[in-house]
């Protein structure tokens, strides 16, 4: 398992959350975000990183990957 972790952003605002998530890859992360971005009122978008690199950008409309 890899450690992954996600940032939560509002609209317009840098990161407003951020959480340590242990998982096989990076989109399961990044159905996990979209839960969360689907049932709230403030975030907008959420960024998954692994170590330093960014791997995905998920927002309310679905998944965008970020070459890494």
């Amino acid at each position: 398992m890899s450690r992954f972790t996600v940032k939560f952003l509002g609209a317009g605002t840098g990161p407003l959350r951020s959480e340590s998530v242990a998982a096989d890859d990076a989109m399961h992360v990044g159905r996990l975000a979209a839960g969360r971005l689907g049932s709230s009122r403030v975030f907008t978008r959420a960024q998954v990183f692994e170590g330093q690199d960014l791997r995905l950008e998920v927002d309310r409309a679905g998944y965008r990957r970020v070459a890494g």
